[in-house]
């Protein structure tokens, strides 16, 4: 084996290793994964537009001058 397999090995098992400990550290603290206290598990919904939030005659169809001059 070269250099470089060697390390990849290395790397490799320490992840495997890291992983195990803190999985039984999750198991033995009872820490369930997917619960974190410091983000809700529900958000709270976002308000219902107005009625006339999506009218497109305020914005299309209109004839005359704009803010930024005059169109047809």
């Amino acid at each position: 084996m070269n250099r470089e397999d060697i390390i990849m090995n290395a790397v490799f098992f320490s992840v495997l290793t890291l992983s195990i400990l803190l999985s039984i550290h999750m198991a033995k603290n009872g820490i369930e994964p997917g619960t974190d206290p410091y983000w809700p598990e529900t958000f709270e919904p976002y308000p219902e537009p107005p009625e006339d939030y999506y009218d497109c005659e305020e914005w299309h169809g209109r004839e005359g001058k704009s803010e930024y001059g005059e169109y047809e």
